[in-house]
């Protein structure tokens, strides 16, 4: 199949486009940006079509699917664009900043036959995916709390999380980590937000950082917090009642990393477990790949992704 990179900037450049020429469900078929200079060193780069104008890009019938890179801002309006011209989407988290706006895409994706993917990649990586099943096996026994956090130190390069019109907000660009970390995790019914402190920048005029405690289905105590400009942690904790988990690099990590989970047993530790190094972008593009060939199975991510947006607006207000 035939995919485009809509969105130049480094991410884009550094993760994405590698990871969709290694991998073997996709071909790079060309990229999008309103950066001419980045547009053309791209195409140079990987002798492939390049198109400074999305209304001609989407006219191309030879595109299958599209992977949006561009500001949160502006998702909605791509993306309904892109939807528009029966094109299969894989959206960079997060896919709309309102859950009203989710909900739109959504509907439109399903009645039009079509797989819409939030870009949350950390959820195809085997050391996710082995956390998940340490839950359902019940090796720590029942599940008592979990704590996790993702803290970014200041950047040189901050991109869109700097500029309000963008999109910048801690809330949908760090947070939604571990909050989509406890919608992945647990099947519950009822998830109650008991506390909540968002920091905003009166300057800036969007949230810097935030701290949270809920507790799922009236049992299961939660913690999670993040944050800019603050000493890089990203990490998760789960407690259960025979042992504890701790795994450190749990929403990014670079395609060379070698994970690790660790479990303990009062404070000691009683086993390490280690996780291959894999690229978890290219591994998203397997699943939205097999979406694409089969889109009932992505019904219950889609709705976990609507209850998920609507959980965040309650955040951000």
């Amino acid at each position: 199949m035939n995919l485009v990179v809509w969105g130049l900037g480094k991410h884009a450049i550094n993760k994405v486009i590698p990871a969709v020429q290694r991998s073997n469900r996709f071909s790079l078929y060309g990229v999008c940006s309103r950066d001419i200079n980045i547009l053309e060193q791209t195409q140079d780069n990987y002798q492939i079509k390049a198109w400074n104008n999305s209304n001609e890009m989407l006219k191309d019938k030879n595109i299958d699917a599209i992977y949006l890179a561009t500001p949160p801002a502006v998702h909605k309006e791509q993306a309904l664009h892109i939807l528009d011209h029966g094109k299969h989407l894989i959206c960079e988290k997060p896919i709309t900043m309102s859950s009203q706006d989710t909900l739109l895409l959504a509907e439109k994706a399903h009645n039009s036959n079509l797989v819409l993917l939030e870009g949350l990649m950390y959820k195809y990586h085997p050391q996710y995916r082995k956390i998940l099943l340490l839950l359902r096996s019940k090796k720590l026994g029942k599940i008592k709390a979990i704590k996790s956090s993702f803290q970014l130190p200041p950047l040189e390069l901050p991109g869109y999380r700097k500029k309000r019109d963008l999109g910048a907000s801690a809330i949908y660009d760090l947070g939604i980590y571990p909050v989509s970390l406890i919608f992945g995790l647990f099947d519950f019914t009822q998830l109650e937000l008991s506390k909540k402190r968002i920091t905003y920048d009166e300057n800036l005029k969007y949230d810097t950082s935030g701290e949270v405690i809920l507790k799922i289905d009236n049992d299961i105590h939660c913690e999670i917090d993040w944050a800019y400009d603050r000493t890089y942690v990203n990490e998760v904790s789960i407690l259960g009642m025979d042992l504890m988990l701790n795994s450190k690099f749990i929403f990014s990590k670079d395609s060379t990393h070698e994970a690790s989970i660790s479990l303990y047993s009062n404070n000691e530790l009683v086993e390490n477990i280690l996780i291959e190094a894999a690229d978890h972008f290219e591994l998203m593009l397997e699943s939205f790949s097999d979406s694409i060939n089969d889109p009932n199975s992505k019904r219950k991510e889609t709705d976990s992704m609507l209850d998920m947006s609507i959980f965040l607006d309650k955040l951000a207000k």
